[in-house]
């Protein structure tokens, strides 16, 4: 959608919750959210954490970081599944620091939304203040390298071509287009956009 925004409060990364306090768990109740996707390996998914928060375990290996674009089909099917019911069930998702298999369902979140390159590089860069510290370099390899494959997909603009991405995951093209209408401000998938707009041309 031309000058299109992302919705707020429908969508949260952030680090583990194995040492959440009260007033956590009352922060993330505050907030609305209802559905924790938990990334971890899969012994450390010990959840649910938070009362009244469901709790979802869809493990990501950690050192997988080299095939985290290419494999994990199944894995990704889920999340994007319950990712498509957020505007019924706001997500937490997570891995151990919120930074790299969280980083990158949120990077394709974002772009398959139409978010162009630096809002996305700058949202992940907020992980910078995670419990790793900085992710600069991962910025600069790990992330450049999945805007880069996204070009092996097929579509005119990186939304088609993530879209194109989630299809080979196993996500359905009518539940990536359900993400779009609960996340993107005006976007309806029978017109590509708000008005008479043709969609497809923006990022």
């Amino acid at each position: 959608v031309e000058g299109g925004r992302i919705r707020q409060g429908l969508y949260y990364r952030g680090a583990r919750l194995d040492s959440i306090t009260d007033a956590g768990r009352a922060e993330m109740v505050r907030l609305g959210i209802r559905q924790e996707i938990d990334l971890r390996d899969a012994y450390q998914c010990k959840g649910p954490y938070v009362d009244g928060i469901r709790y979802t375990a869809v493990s990501i290996p950690s050192g997988t970081e080299s095939r985290r674009f290419e494999e994990f089909a199944d894995e990704y099917k889920t999340i994007f599944g319950l990712i498509a019911k957020a505007d019924e069930n706001p997500v937490y998702l997570h891995c151990t620091a919120g930074a790299d298999r969280t980083g990158i369902c949120t990077f394709i979140l974002l772009t398959v939304c139409g978010a162009d390159y630096d809002d996305i590089a700058r949202d992940y860069l907020f992980t910078n203040f995670s419990t790793q510290g900085s992710r600069f370099n991962n910025f600069t390899t790990e992330f450049k390298q999945w805007w880069s494959k996204l070009d092996g997909f097929a579509g005119e603009t990186k939304a088609e071509k993530a879209k194109a991405w989630l299809i080979s995951k196993g996500v359905s093209a009518d539940t990536v287009e359900r993400i779009r209408e609960i996340f993107v401000a005006g976007y309806t998938a029978q017109s590509g956009g708000s008005g008479d707009k043709d969609w497809t041309k923006y990022y």
